[in-house]
């Protein structure tokens, strides 16, 4: 039996699962129809979001390989992983470190991950990519957006 909100569904705006939301926690990657499904790594520092996007992801093809609140403890997390995720979903604005340090610091160690940077600022769309974001969001957005530009940047890195 599920308590709260449902999940968020593909077309939602990210102004509607902000409000809430919620979902299991999916870790590891998972084996569907003989291919493995393209893991995430998610840096939010705000748990409502973390958990949406953590609920939302395997729903639409994606694992949750791990997640970090701030730039950081994501540098600290993604380097110790078992296995390098395919993407990196990284928030802009947050304690200690922002997305825009922990993206450098991240992609001098492993150049190879992708980033899908999501922000409420527009005026960092431009930094975020010359740091090496592969894709830039700006807050809000509908979550098929979210998953949609995850999709490109994972089928872009095979």
């Amino acid at each position: 039996m599920r308590i709260g909100p449902p999940p968020p569904r593909p077309g939602d705006s990210w102004a509607d699962v902000h409000k809430g939301g919620g979902g299991s926690r999916h870790k590891g990657a998972r084996e569907t129809g003989g291919a493995t499904r393209p893991s995430v790594f998610i840096v939010e520092d705000e748990e409502a979001l973390r958990e949406v996007y953590s609920g939302f992801l395997p729903l639409n093809g994606f694992d949750v390989v791990g997640e970090a609140s701030d730039g950081h403890d994501a540098v600290l997390q993604v380097g110790a992983l078992a296995r390098r995720p395919d993407v990196i979903l990284m928030d802009h604005r947050m304690p200690h470190k922002s997305g825009i340090e922990a993206s450098k610091e991240i992609l001098a160690r492993d150049p190879g991950v992708s980033i899908v940077f999501v922000t409420a600022d527009m005026s960092v769309e431009r930094q975020a990519r010359d740091v090496g974001a592969k894709a830039v969001l700006v807050k809000p957005f509908a979550m098929d957006e979210l998953a949609q530009a995850l999709r490109q940047v994972t089928a872009a890195a095979k």
